[in-house]
């Protein structure tokens, strides 16, 4: 019995054809890896990481930067406000792929301010705030007797009622 192919000459030339081409496209991304690129913006993807930004910071978002920005950078493009808790990061951590950064607020306490302030009442100062960052937030009149108040540098306590004098017993 004697085998006859189905397939005329010319069919059998394409397949074998396409069986090089295949076998040499596959040749070629393992020699050579598969570092092709079809545009431009491909390299961008490549060449870039996202970093998205939330919490405490005046410009939140998703930002492409290039690898190997550091969070300093991005901060910078952020801007993290007054509140916001930079101090548990490491700003010279470097991004190589894309991350996701959480900028907590500082933790709070209120006090109280009474006498020669402009804002007197209850004030929102972070955790750790001196008697002098308490009155910078007050502001201070001109007529105000500090005296009474020891060190400026002495960090208030949560619910402390602070009392500004007047000079001369003014008021």
């Amino acid at each position: 019995m004697e085998y006859k192919s189905s397939l005329p000459v010319h069919e059998w030339l394409a397949i074998i054809a396409a069986l090089f081409m295949m076998l040499f496209l596959v040749m070629l991304n393992v020699f050579h890896g598969s570092n092709y690129l079809d545009s431009e913006e491909d390299v961008h993807c490549i060449s870039n990481v996202i970093v998205t930004v939330e919490g405490e910071v005046q410009v939140p978002g998703n930002f492409s930067v290039s690898k190997g920005t550091t969070l300093r950078e991005i901060f910078e493009l952020t801007k993290p406000t007054e509140f916001a808790n930079t101090r548990l990061f490491d700003v010279d951590r470097v991004f190589y792929a894309d991350a996701l950064v959480r900028v907590p607020v500082k933790p709070v306490t209120t006090v109280y301010v009474e006498g020669a302030v402009k804002s007197r009442g209850k004030l929102q100062v972070t955790s750790g705030a001196t008697i002098a960052e308490v009155l910078k937030l007050a502001g201070v009149l001109r007529c105000a007797d500090l005296s009474n108040l020891g060190c400026l540098q002495r960090k208030v306590i949560g619910a402390e009622v602070i009392k500004i004098k007047y000079k001369n017993d003014e008021k």
